[in-house]
Formats: structure tokens, sequence, C-alpha cells
């Protein structure tokens, strides 16, 4: 599915100051009923840009939403968040947990036409985990039979999974793995038409089976994509809207005046004082939903550098977060969180005795650990424009400061960010995160806990944590078939995470949606964000859209800035430093 964890947010005014202003009244809806109506362009905008919409390679951000729409899952999750078939018409687990049998809805199309066969799944997944493909989340596969020797090049096809009928594939596993259905929604599994072939290049054209088909000249590369109706999409009368366009490289505040002026429907990256604004405005308040606490972040410590190869370091790091004013930067969106896993994930509990502020506790470790007064040396941190990061670096900066741990902020591009803190032996501290691909503990702990997510490059692991007894753990736990015994065995590893300190976890996060009144049958989705499919729209005919096309006359946007490349869209620049510690080289 994705990703480190990206929040696109300003944090440029963390108070209401100087720069509130009063919010101009919602664009009004044109129908009284409910009845959805068919037609008009949604438009939603982000801060950031992406490189791919090739599903086997994505690792989240703003391809997240797209990707969504593009490619159908064999299973998803509905409004509820409860796993349920989609391109699947049923699916069976063997009694033994060793097979997963998918039964597919015969009819099911691909945006060129073509038939959704069982043959185009196990494609799929041959191209996604193939040893040339740089899939971050191939690990999660894993308990396919036959897994290493394909994704490692020894056998020519992928065994553990079989096309046994036109419309039946199966899933045979190494052992049980009672997760292993969620794994089907994520978009790394969602088949792809037959023109992707049976290897990930660079000239592949995105096409699935979802409800919205990208079309010739639809990316416009830095600037925007344009996804039109899939009309052979499988579930009758959707989608509603003929066409949904993202806009990229969008500032935030601009991103406000285009919202409010109607260039843009729906809204999710907020200021601080302007998300205030709209869930204390009585206008507001029925236009704007949370979405559910799936991500946390906190600060990977690579535990191959030095100092943070000292357990007792890393722990004095932890004990000397207090993590209540943190939460403060965004205090709507942010939760204190001290373990790994976020509130609003099912089976989360409380029972590891985790990290807590305790400056006295984190002075004494480090005098323990031989620096009483800390270190002379800065350390590099890298942060990029426009996240939260930018605005919580500050203050991390300032309370580590305090035990005498001192860090360079840098800023930096979000590939060069992505690039230099997921290295091997290149960021010795960094802001980090995760947000669910399914509901359970062990998406959170084994990505980036687990030896086996440790890679040179774009390692999920990014404090590259290697413990043999944590694997064990993980490893049992994600093969225990009965729920109450695999969650304690995750509250054991969660114990043992929180007793080495790799991260100090500092806060769980939840996104605020704002939505224009005329956008009809849109909610947050648990786990996709800006998931549009059922949505419609519910406004009268724009100027100049032709026949059949709905939309709003569009008041002029009073000199907003115009949708042109970021200027922070570029990669990192060279930086000298004297640090003794790793971390200060150049993004490559």
């Amino acid at each position: 599915m994705r990703k480190p964890f990206q929040l696109l947010f300003s944090l440029t005014a963390l108070l209401v100051t100087a720069c509130d202003r009063t919010l101009p009244a919602p664009l009004p809806a044109t129908g009284p009923g409910d009845a959805p109506r068919n037609g008009g362009r949604l438009t939603v905008a982000a801060n950031g840009d992406l490189a791919t919409l090739d599903p086997a390679v994505v690792n989240g951000g703003v391809a997240t939403s797209p990707l969504q729409l593009i490619y159908a899952g064999l299973v998803d999750y509905d409004r509820s968040g409860a796993l349920v078939p989609s391109l699947a018409e049923r699916f069976t687990v063997r009694a033994d947990g060793l097979e997963v049998a998918v039964v597919l809805r015969p009819g099911s199309r691909f945006h060129d036409g073509s038939e959704v066969t069982a043959d185009d799944v196990v494609r799929t997944f041959e191209r996604a985990l193939a040893k040339e493909t740089p899939n971050p989340n191939a690990g999660f596969f894993a308990p396919l039979v036959g897994f290493e020797a394909y994704t490692t090049g020894k056998a020519r096809h992928l065994e553990g999974v079989r096309a046994t009928g036109r419309y039946t594939v199966s899933f045979f596993l190494s052992e049980p793995t009672p997760t292993f259905p969620f794994l089907l929604a994520m978009h790394s599994a969602r088949p792809v038409c037959p023109g992707g072939g049976r290897t990930v290049e660079d000239r592949f054209a995105p096409c699935g089976a979802g409800p919205f088909k990208l079309p010739p000249g639809g990316w416009e590369k830095g600037q925007k994509i344009r996804l039109v109706k899939h009309e052979g999409y499988f579930r009758a009368g959707l989608p509603h809207l003929d066409e949904v366009q993202y806009l990229l490289g969008v500032p935030v505040h601009t991103q406000l005046s285009k919202f409010e002026v109607g260039d843009v429907d729906l809204l999710r990256d907020l200021r601080q004082s302007d998300a205030l604004r709209f869930q204390t405005d009585p206008r507001w308040k029925p236009f704007g939903d949370f979405e559910a606490e799936m991500q946390m972040g906190g600060e990977a410590m690579n535990t191959e550098l030095p100092p943070f190869n000292d357990v007792r370091v890393r722990r004095a790091v932890a004990a000397a977060i207090d993590r209540e004013e943190i939460q403060k930067v965004r205090a709507s969106n942010l939760s204190v969180l001290t373990q790994p896993v976020p509130h609003g994930v099912a089976g989360r509990t409380d029972k590891p005795r985790c990290q807590s502020y305790d400056p006295a506790r984190a002075k004494a470790l480090l005098r323990e650990a031989g620096h009483p007064d800390g270190f002379a040396e800065t350390i590099p941190y890298y942060v990029y424009p426009q996240s939260l990061s930018e605005g919580t670096s500050q203050i991390l900066q300032q309370q580590l400061a305090r035990i005498g741990i001192h860090l360079e902020l840098r800023m930096v591009s979000f590939p060069a960010y992505m690039a230099i803190t997921h290295r091997a032996k290149t960021a010795a501290i960094s802001p980090q995160g995760w947000v669910a691909d399914y509901p359970e503990s062990g998406d959170f702990l084994e990505p980036l806990f687990h030896s086996r997510a440790i890679n040179p490059e774009d390692s999920n692991n990014s404090a590259f944590y290697a413990n043999p007894e944590l694997d064990a753990l993980l490893d049992k736990a994600r093969t225990t078939v009965e729920p109450t015994t695999r969650a304690a065995l995750y509250n054991q590893a969660e114990q043992r995470i929180c007793d080495d300190a790799p991260w100090a976890f500092t806060f769980g996060f939840r996104y605020y949606d704002v939505r224009q009144p005329y956008v009809r049958g849109y909610t947050p989705h648990p786990y996709w964000f800006f998931d549009v499919t059922e949505a419609w729209l519910d406004r009268s005919a724009r100027p100049g859209e032709g026949p059949g096309k709905l939309g709003m006359a569009r008041p002029p946007t009073f000199g907003a800035p115009s949708n042109g490349p970021h200027p922070y869209q570029r990669w990192a620049r060279p930086f000298a430093t004297a640090s003794k510690f790793p971390g200060g080289g150049v993004a490559r």
C-alpha cells in the first residue's frame, strides 16, 4: 500500500495570530433531494507530487488516492473498516490456514476492456514480486509458498499463486497467516491490465479495473492528474462522477483559497489555525469529519550509527521528549502516543509499559552511557517543507538540547528526505511514521522493526534495528490463529521494542476533511483518503463545461497563486558538515 508516512501540513502558523481571518460561507448545494446525480468533475489538491502510478512500486503519499480509484482489489474495506469482497465474488480460508481461495466476479472489466481473470491475478503477483521490482511492500507476502525462490530469481514462477480455473485463484501459504486476506486489499496486490506485462517498466501506462481510469494525456507531471469514469466498472451505478482531478504541488494556503471559491471541492491539508476555524464555525461544522486515527509518528534512531548504537542514548531521547508539548502543535489532530500502535487500530491495547517524559531519567541515562554533558557535535536532522515535522522538529530540537543532544535542522525536498532517511548508515535520527495497511498491531511492528524489513535503500525499517528475539516473537504472532494468543504475542513484541527504543514514539494522527455542501455521498474512508467512488455533485452547470457536466460558476480567485511546479520539488543540495555523526552526506 503505502508508505513512509506523509503529513502534508503547513506549520508556519502554529497559533491563531495575525493570519486569522473569517471563513467565507459554504457554497450551497442546488437540489433538495438525496437521489444521486451523475456527472461533473470533482477536484482535490495536494502540496506534494508523485513519481509513478504503478501499484507495484508506490510507497504511499500523494499516489494513494489515485491508486485507490484506478485499481480495484480482490478484496477491500467498506466504510465501517470491514474486509469485504471486491473483484472477488467470495474468498475462503482452508481449515489448516494454508490456502486462501478467491473466486472472481465473472465479467469484471479492465479499463482496456479485457476481462479480469485468474491468470491476470497470477501475472500481477509475479510482476509485483519479481526480483527486479523495487516493491517496498514485498515482505508482506513472504508467507507465500516459493516466495524466497521467486523473489531471488531462482524460480521462474511464484509457486504459491496459482490459477485453478478461469475465475479461481488460490494462494498457498508456507505457514498459517490469519492476516493474509487483508494483504489482498493492498495496492501492490491489485490486478493490472494485460498491457502492464510481467515486469515493471518505466513506460507502464496505469491501467486497472477501478472506478476511474487515466485517459491519454491525463497525467501532466508535476501539474495535475485527470481521471475519467470507467464505464465498465463492476459495481452497478458507480461511479457517479464523470471525472476526478488532482492538482499537484499546490501550497496549503493556495489550496484553501481554491476551496473557498469552489475550484477545489474537498480539503484535507489545513494549517492549524484554519482547521480550528472550520471545526468551530457552525456554518462549516456539518461538512467536516475526522478520519480514523490510523497513523503514528516518532523519531527513528539509526541503531547502526553513533550515538544511537547505544541503547542508553536511545532511551534517553525517548525520556527527554515532552509529548504533550508536541501535541499542542496540532491540538485537534494529534494525540499523545508512547507506543508503536496508534489508538484507532483494532486490537491495540495499553498493556506495554512504554515510553514517558522523564528528563531526570534522560540525563541519568546519558551519564550512564559516559556522556554526562551530552555531545558537543551537532547531528543532522532532515525535514521537508510543509510537513508536520517542519514544526515538531523545532520543539524536538529544543527538548533534546536540554540534555545535551543538539540537532541541526536541514530542509530538503521530499524525494531527498526519503532517499536520505531510508538509506543505510546515512541519517542518525529522522522523523518517521506509518499508516495502517490492515487493522492489526503487526502491520506497524513487522514493517518497521523486523530485521526482514531492512534494505540498503528505501528501507521501511529506518532504524535499521535487528533483534532476533523480536523477530521470533513477530514470526510466531503472524502464524498464530487464535486472536487472544496472537494479541498477547504482539504485546510482548511491543514491550521489547519500547525497551530497546529504536524509535521515540511521539504522536498519533488523524486528518480532518472538509467538503463543500454540494459534495454529497462522501465521508472519510477508514483506510483510503479521498475515496470518492460513491460521491456525487449537487450543483448547477458550470459555464463552458457543456451538456451533462455539473459544476458551479466560479468567482474570480483574486490573484491566488497558479498551480505551477512547486518551488521545493527539487533534489537536495550538497551539504558540508564537520559533524562526527553520519547523516551529512549528499542525496544521490
